[in-house]
């Protein structure tokens, strides 16, 4: 800068001289210590010129005494580097820090001078700022499980550097040399942790350590180490439960004994936590009533249904936010039965199975079987399973000649809990119905199933195998309470046998039982057999034997009957001397025949199948009766002598086409017209032959008799011959005459007719008059026109 002067009075005008200023860039940085040790302060300074020598001033007030090197203070003025910054620093002594309080802040000032200038151009002061730490040591005691390890730890705070002498030892003053870790000093946060790795043991016994801290600048022997206690307080847990059955609710205990610092319980299953019993799978209670007396927590964790096996954790949280979990598992056990079939009769054996227990089973008192008024003996098998090296079991029971449904009780205790299943058994009845056919008879062969019930019955499937083959049934129905397998078949030419299965599952849980199937077999029978019947011609009034045979036999008859087409039946019971190993017969007798008799007789054989009353088969055969007969006879035949005559004689046709068939013969006064056999004869000249007998003969070959028919041919006169034209004188009679023999007159009736008009003349309209003149072989009638107009 330059300094202008000037003085009018003494005549000084702008003198001028040089004032030179220095300008030092000043700082600091603000420290926080400890009182415990020496601590140092640094006032930097720059921009020092090359050469150039800097007074560094410090005082403890502004404008105070400058600081020297005493037993409170060592200043050191520093070097001037090459960048031109130089840094002294103050050192305060420890006894002097122990002067200032704790949390509290303390300021110096530092201020500079340059040797190229007087002592009096001191630059302005500079704070230098130092905060006291708080210094301490932090121990807290610690809650573990017995069992597991833990580290403690001692952490001091407030201070600025690290540790000079860091240990542990035992409450009795013995070092403990294992598992310490001396730590470092954490600038951020002017602390230094220690910490001990106290390795789990399994006795539930309290421990102390002393933590044992040091340093070489607080002025102390090894004697006057800072030393604090740290309490290790050991506690147990158990997770304790009973193996509960598959799918029943199971209540798990969780105890801890011990603990002091308790904060919280929870429950994890699943990874799913549960401290309360909002949940109704889950539900927990905590009693914590003992904690302040006896030191114990206990907690229930209570599952509605457990399907499985399951790992429960029971997590106590300690006041140090650690958590200790225990597990537990839910032991569950099976018990497993299916309900079962049988025949009534035979035997069947009864299973209950029990799966994945812990604890033995004692087969004398641990197990019973009982229908509720009978204990049965039982057998126990137990094993290990390989795969979850769980225990498991058989139990059976063998129930003998089953004679009725029943339900058995299965009892099985594990672990002190009684579990039990029931087992029905359905007792049925599967009776083979035989059959009896011929060979168009379609066959009633079947199998009646009685009292299974409906389940079993839908669940079922049934198998009929013929000559080799499977074959399902034709029909499968219910009535009466009585289910029914069918199967038809038509056209046996022989016996034949059919075996018949009947599959019912009873279990289909493979990962227990398995597929188990019940099977039942019977065998089914057909008795084929011929029923033949002749057919049958006999002559009106004589006594027709019906025979029927039945062959190929060995089933006994029931009944049989006889019916002509839908009118009188007649029934006939054989008796035992009738029932032959291999034929059988017998016969109906009509007594004096007559037209009406003849037609198509059904024989009807009846056997009782068996199994159900009301099931029968019935055979039938027909046969023909026939009664030889003309359905058109002679009769006796009138012609006017000399004219032709013709006569009809037709035989009966039997019923059976091709059994019995007429053959006809014609005789002319005894003497056979060889050349006629059709159903008419004709006689082409009648002269002379009134009174001649006339004879049919119908020959039936297959049997040997003649049934015929005879009548007489009467021819007759008439006088006068009519001529074709007639003349009448106009107003008087005219008369025609008609004359037969007299012989015939009971047989002869005689009408006068006039052209096409069929009705008789009669005399009672005034038009004509009839007479009739009797003489000793003749017999006249007489027609007389009374007006001829």
């Amino acid at each position: 800068y330059k300094c202008v002067v000037s003085s009018i009075e003494h005549n000084i005008q702008d003198r001028e001289t040089d004032v030179l200023s220095k300008v030092f860039i000043m700082s600091s940085v603000e420290k926080s210590v400890t009182n415990q040790v020496r601590q140092t302060l640094t006032c930097s300074i720059s921009d020092v010129d090359n050469g150039e020598e800097v007074v560094v001033i410090w005082r403890e007030t502004s404008g105070g005494t400058p600081l020297t090197d005493d037993d409170d203070y060592g200043i050191d003025q520093g070097t001037v580097s090459a960048e031109g910054i130089q840094n002294s620093a103050l050192t305060i002594e420890a006894n002097k820090m122990k002067t200032f309080a704790t949390g509290s802040t303390f300021t110096y000032k530092c201020s500079a001078r340059s040797s190229q200038y007087s002592e009096s151009a001191e630059s302005t002061e500079l704070d230098v700022v130092g905060n006291v730490l708080t210094f301490g040591v932090e121990a807290v005691s610690k809650e573990v499980l017995v069992g597991s390890d833990s580290i403690i730890s001692c952490k001091v705070t407030g201070i600025t550097q690290a540790l000079d002498h860091v240990s542990w030892e035992t409450s009795t003053g013995s070092p403990v040399v294992s598992g310490v870790t001396p730590g470092g000093l954490e600038e951020s946060t002017n602390s230094q942790t220690t910490t001990l790795e106290v390795t789990g043991s399994s006795d539930a016994v309290d421990a102390s350590y002393n933590c044992v801290i040091g340093s070489d600048e607080w002025g102390k022997d090894s004697s006057n180490y800072e030393r604090v206690s740290v309490d290790l307080n050991v506690f147990a847990m158990s997770v304790t439960g009973q193996e509960v059955l598959q799918g029943s609710s199971a209540t798990m205990t969780c105890t801890v004994t011990g603990i002091v610092g308790f904060d919280s319980l929870k429950w994890t299953v699943d990874s799913t936590d549960y401290t309360d019993d909002t949940d109704p799978a889950y539900q927990v209670s905590v009693d914590e009533t003992q904690l302040s007396s006896s030191e114990i927590v206990s907690s229930t964790l209570t599952a509605t249904s457990v399907a499985d096996d399951t790992t429960v954790t029971c997590v106590v949280t300690v006041t140090t936010e650690e958590t200790f979990p225990t597990t537990g598992t839910i032991e569950t056990f099976g018990l497993h039965a299916h309900d079962d079939i049988v025949l009534k009769g035979q035997d069947r054996v009864l299973e209950c199975k029990v799966d994945g227990f812990e604890n033995d089973i004692d087969s004398s008192t641990d197990i019973e079987w009982t229908d509720g008024t009978t204990t049965y003996t039982h057998d126990w098998n137990p094993s290990t399973d390989s795969s979850t090296g769980k225990k498991v079991g058989t139990t059976t029971i063998t129930v003998t000649n089953a004679q009725s449904d029943a339900a058995y009780t299965c009892k099985v205790t594990v672990d002190g809990q009684e579990e039990e299943k029931v087992i029905n058994l359905d007792a049925f009845e599967m009776t083979p119905v035989d059959d009896v056919v011929d060979d168009v008879t379609e066959t009633k062969t079947r199998v009646l199933i009685t009292e299974l019930s409906a389940d079993n019955l839908a669940a079922g499937t049934i198998t009929w195998t013929d000559n080799g083959l499977d074959v399902p049934d034709s029909e499968t129905f219910q009535a009466n309470g009585v289910a029914n397998s069918w199967y038809k078949k038509t056209g046996l030419s022989s016996d034949e046998t059919y075996a018949v299965k009947l599959t019912i599952p009873v279990s289909e849980s493979s990962s227990v039982f398995g597929a188990v199937n019940r099977e039942f077999d019977v065998n089914v029978s057909v008795d084929f057999v011929v029923v033949t019947a002749a057919n049958v011609i006999e002559e009106s009034g004589t006594d027709a034997e019906l025979e029927c045979v039945i062959t190929q036999t060995t089933t006994a008859l029931t009944s049989t009957e006889w019916t002509l087409g839908g009118g009188n039946q007649v029934s006939w019971t054989p008796s035992e001397n009738d029932l032959l190993n291999d034929q059988q017969s017998f016969t109906n007798s009509k007594s004096e025949i007559a037209l009406g008799d003849e037609g198509q007789w059904t024989c009807s054989v009846t056997y009782e199948l068996g199994g159900d009353s009301t099931l029968t088969q019935t055979l039938s055969q027909t046969l023909y009766l026939d009664v030889p007969a003309f359905t058109t006879p002679l009769v006796d035949t009138y012609v006017v002598d000399g004219q032709e005559a013709v006569f009809e004689c037709v035989a009966r046709t039997t019923t059976d086409a091709q059994s019995f068939q007429p053959a006809l013969s014609w005789y002319k006064a005894n003497v056979v017209q060889p050349s006629e056999t059709s159903t008419t004869f004709t006689i082409t000249d009648t002269t002379d032959m009134d009174n001649i007998e006339i004879k049919c003969e119908a020959s039936y070959n297959n049997r040997a008799f003649t049934i015929s028919s005879t009548k007489k041919l009467y021819s007759q006169e008439i006088s006068p011959e009519p001529s074709p034209t007639m003349y009448a004188v106009l107003g008087e009679e005219l008369s025609f005459s008609c004359i037969y023999s007299s012989a015939h007159a009971a047989d002869v009736s005689e009408s006068w007719l006039r052209g096409n008009n069929p009705t008789p003349l009669t005399d009672e309209d005034g038009k004509y008059r009839i007479t009739k003149t009797t003489g000793a072989d003749r017999i006249t009638t007489t027609l007389t026109l009374l007006n001829p107009l």
